[in-house]
């Protein structure tokens, strides 16, 4: 296997700057997810890697080989689109295997790898259907296995369950972990769902308007975000994100000291105005006041199923906090909010980066 590494890759069209000077490295085997919001340029990057659209400038490798003017039927690569784009008047048997017949690859080989996804893909008995006689879910599937019997170097995948319910999203997601575990190999996969993200990749690389925002494990990303763009993007309800004062290496939220222990709190560099990150589940809710705890009003309460999560606003400020069901919360309500300052980020004023990652 070979890894993926682009050295001050951008990509525009006309003026319009869609990818900005990415250094990225794709490790050999690994599952790579490019996430972000819609027009950040994941997909650009993805299709680069296949070949479909020209590098500005920059270089792209694949191991220690430039790729740039090398076509994309020469990379050895498997790619699955958002649309199925199966042959209709192909079987599911046939769709799965035309690429590795075209290729004249060995009769028992193509039964056994062709086995081997139908297997894993749960479609056992469908395939002498047609596509039309398939549900979406199914179709998918077949498009997935069809890329996954051709045993690429890379895998390439772009959004390939946003048609899908959210029960068949989550099945699949287990399946396309077991199809890159049977060969292993560099897998970028295409997403604006963070949960898709951090349920697939063993990495994830956060795009926001062309730039690389940060890349790292799902749970760096999730506990130690880069930046302001990254808190709120990554988690569900959001990072919570405030205007705090550092005073004596104490910090003050609308002039309530949420800590009086300085040695929870880390070395600041005496910035007196940061913005501090704290997420809804590390914040806990009390109807009784006590040393360190902000009073608010409870504005808006979400039912999410196996937990709540309160809307409160304290001065100029709104938070969200994540409750049990059990817990006796009403709107209007005042209660007292108690912030546990060890899992708090902290963001400078201006740059909006994590200041814990700066240092």
């Amino acid at each position: 296997m070979k890894e993926i590494k682009f050295k001050n890759v951008s990509k525009s069209y006309g003026n319009t700057k869609i990818v900005n000077n990415l250094n990225l490295t794709i490790k050999a085997g690994e599952r790579l997810v490019l996430l972000g919001p819609s027009g950040c340029g994941k997909s650009t990057t993805l299709r680069m890697i296949a070949g479909l659209e020209e590098i500005t400038s920059g270089d792209l490798f694949f191991g220690e080989n430039k790729i740039n003017n090398i076509e994309a039927g020469d990379r050895d690569i498997a790619m699955v689109f958002q649309n199925y784009a199966l042959y209709p008047h192909l079987t599911v048997w046939d769709n799965i295997t035309f690429g590795l017949r075209m290729n004249k690859v060995d009769k028992n080989e193509i039964e056994k790898r062709a086995k081997e996804v139908v297997k894993i893909l749960n479609l056992q008995g469908l395939e002498k259907r047609y596509p039309k006689e398939l549900s979406g879910g199914q179709r998918q599937r077949v498009a997935l296995g069809r890329a996954a019997v051709k045993n690429s170097d890379f895998f390439l995948l772009d959004e390939p369950l946003s048609n899908l319910d959210v029960q068949l999203r989550n099945s699949s997601r287990e399946e396309l972990i077991k199809l890159h575990e049977i060969n292993r190999p560099t897998f970028i996969y295409v997403t604006h769902d963070q949960i898709e993200a951090m349920t697939i990749g063993h990495r994830i690389a956060i795009l926001n308007k062309g730039d690389l925002q940060q890349i790292d494990t799902p749970e760096e990303v999730y506990n130690n975000p880069a930046n302001i763009f990254v808190a709120k993007f990554i988690g569900t309800p959001p990072m919570n994100i405030l205007k705090g004062q550092v005073i004596d290496q104490q910090v003050y939220i609308e002039e309530n000291c949420i800590s009086e222990n300085e040695n929870n709190i880390p070395n600041l560099d005496n910035k007196d105005l940061v913005y501090v990150g704290i997420r809804p589940e590390h914040i806990f809710v009390h109807t009784e006041n006590a040393p360190g705890r902000i009073q608010g009003e409870v504005t808006r309460i979400e039912n999410y199923g196996n937990q709540k999560c309160i809307s409160v606003s304290i001065g100029n400020e709104d938070i969200k906090a994540s409750i049990k069901n059990d817990q006796d919360i009403k709107k209007h309500q005042k209660i007292y909010l108690e912030i546990d300052i060890k899992k708090c980020s902290y963001f400078d004023i201006k740059t909006e980066k994590n200041l814990k990652l700066e240092g």
